[in-house]
This record gives C-alpha cells, structure tokens and sequence, in this order.
C-alpha cells in the first residue's frame, strides 16, 4: 500500500495477495496526500483481487494518484479488473508502451482519466471512466459493454470483443479520427453497436466483420448513433461482404445504417465466377500453339517430327454478372506426328501444361493450373490445297483462390476438375504465285468442363455448374513464302478472322444466389507472324494475335516454337 509519494519502480514485480498495488491519497487531519507513480517494465498482479486500485485513505477524502505504465509494463488481476478507482478518488492513468489486462471499474463519484500511447494497450471493458485518449499507435480491446464519457482519437483504435460477443460502446462524446472494429452476424442480424449520447465530431471508420454466410432476411443494420454534431463514419476496406454482396453505409439523420439496398458483388462471389469463367479461354488459349503446328503440317515436306511451343497472353474479360477482371495464362506444349502410311493424313500426340492467373478487384486473386493431353489430325490434298484439321484434348483444372475481404481477413477455396473439347477447320491453301498464297478457313470448336460444388473457408458455399463454350470462326490468313536457297525459308503472314461464342446460359450458384456467366457474342481477331527454316529438319514459329469482343479482350496472344523433321 502507499499513502502519498512518488514511487519509480523498474523491471520490478509487485505482487499482492489481494490487489497488487493499493494507492491511497486525499486529504487526511489536514494533510493532503497525493500519490506521482511511475512502473517501467514492471509486472503488477493482484493475486486475488485488482491490479491496481485507487482509494481514499482510511479516515480522508478520496485524492488524485498520477499512475504512469511505460515501455512493457503489464497489469494482471486475479478478479478481472486492472484498475478500480472507488472511494470518490481519481487516477489519471497513461499507458505508455505497455499493456493493461482486465477492466477498468470507476465507482460513482470517483473518476479517471486514460490515456493510450506509443503502442498502449488496454484489454478489458470500461465501466464510468471520464476520458480515454488513444493516439494512432494504440488500440482498446473491449472484453464486455463499457460507458465512457469523452472518448477522443488521434488515429486510434477500438475493437468491440471477440466476433461472437455483439457489445455497445455507450459515449458521451466523441472527437477526433479512429477506428471502430466490429463483430456482426448478418446470418442473425445481429452487430456491435457505437452510441453517442452526445457530440461527435471527426471522421471515423468502421471496419466491419465480412462474412461468407447469407443474412436471413437482409435489412438495415444499425451500427452508430450519435446525440448531434457532424461526425462523418465511413466504411473501412470499402463495402462490407456480406454472403454473396457487399454492402455500403447509409446516413439517416444522426445514425448510421449497414444498406442492404446499396450493394455490390463480393470479392469470394466475383473469385468463384471468375475461376468458372476461366477454364474455357484457359482451353482455348492452349489451342493457339497447336493450330500453328498443324499449319507447319499443311507445308512441310518432312512428315515426322517434334515440336515445342511457349505461349502467353492477357485477357480482360467483362461478363454478364456485372464485374470484370484480368487474366494472364503461360504455358508450354509438346508433341510428336507422323504420316498415316502413303495417305494425305498425319496423326499426333500433344500435351502441355499452362498456369493462368486472375486479378480482381481489392487484393483478390486466383490461380488455374492446367494439365492437358490430346490427339490430333491433319489432311491436305496437294492438287486443289483443302485441308482439314482435327483436334481433341482433355484437360485438368486445378482451381484455387485467395480473397482479401472487406475487414482484411484472408479466405479463399479450391477444387479440381476435368474438361474435354475439340475443335474441327476446314479450309483450302490457295497459291497465288510468286510464293503468295491465301488460305480461308472456317473452325468450330467446343469445350464442356465438368461442375463441381465446394465450399470457400469463409462459409461460402458455391455451386457450379456445367460450362460449355461452342466458338465459331471464319478467317483468312495471307502470306508469302520466300525461298533463301539451301532448304531455308521465311514465310511471314498476317492473319484476320471473326469469331462468334454461341454459349449464352452458364449458371453459377453461390449461397442459393445464381449468376449466369454470359460471354455469348462476337468478337474480331488479327493477327501476325512468321516461320523461318533454318535447315532441312528445323525451323522455328512466332506468332502474335489480338482480339477484342463486347465481353472479352485479348490484348496480346504470342507464341513461340521450334519444331525437328525427320
């Protein structure tokens, strides 16, 4: 216990069977005691009761204690309360750099004053403290419903319990810029609460718990009330996820309002859809080196041989649900023809892999890793130059994504599936003399990737379906093949077509919502390159393209190859 005077105490314990450290001070037969302490990197605990309490002495009035806590000092209870101020005393209490365990009790008619420094942290609910400070480096930890009078943040904090516990902050006065970090379960309607019974000043934001669950009835979530003033409260991390939406703050007069009218798609919606919507332009774009194979096959004397391509490229796509997001997709193929005894048929085999990468919006992301194996066939009549083209290739999609939410917290889900496609073109090589030549050509091709239902670590829950893609083409591609002597050849050429996407009913269902992925319609393609024979038996492919439709951008396709005849 201590009566009046000036305490430095440093990397001490202080251990009490009842509190740990009693101050008494005020005025006792005419002397008045006043109690200055300082604790750094000291250890308080009231074994059995408070940490620190402040009272009167025993036959005075209750006096004022200055009680500084710095740099790793901690204060445990064995009741709960760190700091109990009764007996009509005052304790103006700093936490500098140092951490408070339990809560704060100020009886009637006693007061005090807080204040949260340099990393400061208080753990516990606050029951009838005057004032509490925070700077920007330090936050509150409420554990139950606390009542304070003036709270004022220079960029600080406050966390309303653990997620589950749906606590009100009752203030007198609010000023200053902080956060509110706060619990909801929308599948309940149920949220912390923020009252102000009177002025509240400042700009403040809340950053509200996301969820993957669904509201049971969506509706107006009320969060901040204040008494007056002109306070401003924001959404912290933008629009709240809630389930499959995303949800904006509203102001009606003096209180604030999670809007169930004013929402948009969730990040965990948008990354379910996206991955959906990516496997079949990830089938697709693993197409591109194959065709430029196959077009070596209609103009090479060497019928056996083996080849390998690099690819990449970009798309930008906007789909039917509203939203859009960017894809990049690398990839490497490999394979092996051969004629068909003396026929005009050559027969392959292929197989590659590719990893794509999608990029939404607010940190979210996701990955496809893709694993492919297929057949192929060529045939050409060397009199009239028609050819025909045949392909079938089954792939394996691994899915994953990685969603950063609302209030900042990480989620995200994965799953497997299987695809298989092929795509058929007919078309003739026209020579048009002095190694020009053109070649139109009309393609179909159509891919099915098999649905599967999982579920996102965040409770989401997503339901997909089915997808088909049934992509129509008609193109022309113009060249010239220039002979350099000695088996060694350019042959650059440019490349136009117009492809049209007939599939138009995707659906997605996520928490019982469905989106249809919509990426019908027409899109125009150009495109460039050129082959280049170093001998005999090699020669060496580039090839670059764009395309661009009302859903969907490709603003670069290249690819790059060598292949080996014998």
């Amino acid at each position: 216990m201590m009566t009046g005077g000036t305490v430095n105490a440093q990397e001490s314990t202080i251990t009490g069977d009842g509190t740990g450290l009693l101050l008494t001070s005020g005025t006792d037969a005419g002397t008045d005691y006043h109690n200055d302490v300082t604790l750094e990197n000291t250890v308080v605990t009231g074994t059995n009761g408070s940490g620190i309490t402040v009272a009167k002495t025993t036959t005075g009035t209750g006096g004022v204690s200055d009680i500084l806590l710095i740099n790793g000092t901690v204060v445990n209870s064995g009741n709960g309360i760190a700091l109990e101020v009764k007996d009509n005393s005052t304790a103006n209490a700093t936490i500098d750099n140092s951490h408070i365990e339990g809560d704060i009790q100020v009886d009637a008619g006693s007061h005090a004053n807080l204040t949260l420094k340099n990393n400061g942290q208080l753990t516990g609910a606050i029951n009838n403290a005057d004032t509490l400070k925070i700077d920007g480096t330090s936050q509150s930890n409420m554990t139950g419903d606390s009542q304070l009078g003036d709270l004022t943040l220079d960029g600080g904090r406050v966390k309303f319990g653990e997620l589950d516990q749906f606590l009100t902050l009752n203030l007198k006065t609010l000023a200053g810029s902080g956060t509110f970090l706060m619990g909801a379960d929308f599948s309940q309607n149920k949220i912390d609460f923020l009252n102000i019974e009177g002025n509240a000043s400042g700009n403040h934001q809340l950053l509200v718990e996301s969820s993957g669950k669904e509201p049971v009835d969506a509706q107006d979530m009320h969060v901040v009330h204040t008494g007056g003033g002109d306070a401003n409260f924001s959404l912290a991390g933008g629009p709240v996820d809630v389930g499959v939406w995303s949800y904006g703050l509203k102001q009606s007069g003096n209180d604030w309002f999670l809007d169930p009218e004013q929402k948009t798609i969730a990040p965990s919606t948008k990354s379910v859809i996206a991955l959906y919507n990516t496997a079949p332009t990830v089938w697709y774009g693993e197409m591109t080196s194959l065709r430029t194979r196959m077009v070596e096959l209609r103009t090479d004397t060497n019928n056996t041989g083996v080849w390998m391509r690099t690819y990449g490229n970009r798309n930008d796509v906007k789909n039917a649900s509203g939203f859009g997001y960017q894809q990049k997709q690398y990839g490497v193929s490999l394979g092996a023809d051969t004629a068909l005894g003396e026929s005009n048929w050559l027969l392959g085999l292929m197989a590659g892999e590719s990893h794509s990468t999608l990029d939404l919006d607010r940190g979210t992301t996701g990955s496809v890793d893709s694993y492919y194996a297929g057949v192929y066939t060529t045939w050409l009549d060397p009199e009239t130059g028609y050819y025909f083209d045949g392909v079938v290739k089954a792939n394996r999609f691994l899915n994953d994504s990685d969603v950063t939410m609302s209030d900042g917290s990480k989620s995200g889900g994965d799953y497997n599936t299987v695809g298989l496609g092929t795509s058929l073109e007919f078309g003739r090589h026209i020579k048009l003399g002095k190694g020009y030549f053109i070649e139109p050509y009309t393609q179909v091709s159509g891919v099915v990737i098999r649905g599967k239902d999982y579920r996102l670590d965040n409770d989401m829950q997503a339901d997909v379906n089915t997808n088909r893609s049934l992509l129509g083409k008609l193109g022309t591609t113009f060249g010239n093949t220039i002979d350099l002597g000695r088996d060694k050849m350019v042959q650059p050429y440019l490349r136009v077509a117009m492809a049209q996407e007939f599939a138009k009913n995707n659906q997605v269902r996520v928490n019982d919502n469905q989106f249809n992925n919509d990426l019908s319609g027409t899109r125009g393609e150009v495109g460039a390159g050129v082959a280049i024979s170093l001998s005999k038996n090699m020669q060496i492919h580039v090839d670059y393209e764009y395309s661009k439709g009302h859903n969907i951008e490709q603003p670069w396709n290249a690819n790059i190859g060598a292949r080996y005849s014998f």
